[in-house]
């Protein structure tokens, strides 16, 4: 049996894995020049890096927590 937190991961990679997609598609797809796409790429891409980014270290505070938690426990 998986945790809540598993299953709030794998869904938040989901989220950001489909959110990567979908942009992607909308961004080939548009009727814009070729300069402009690369431009509008670029600054989604690093939109969604920083997300990414930020989901990571919400991730690594929630396992420390956990840990924590899990050795306090222990310890008593």
């Amino acid at each position: 049996m998986q945790s809540d937190s598993d299953e709030r991961g794998k869904f938040a990679a989901g989220v950001v894995f489909g959110l990567l997609i979908g942009a992607s598609l909308g961004v080939l797809f548009a009727p814009k020049p070729g300069v402009e796409t690369r431009k509008i790429v670029k600054k989604k891409a690093r939109e969604y890096f920083d997300k990414g980014k930020n989901i990571i270290e919400d991730k690594k505070v929630e396992v420390k927590e956990s840990v924590k938690r899990a050795v306090d426990k222990a310890l008593k």
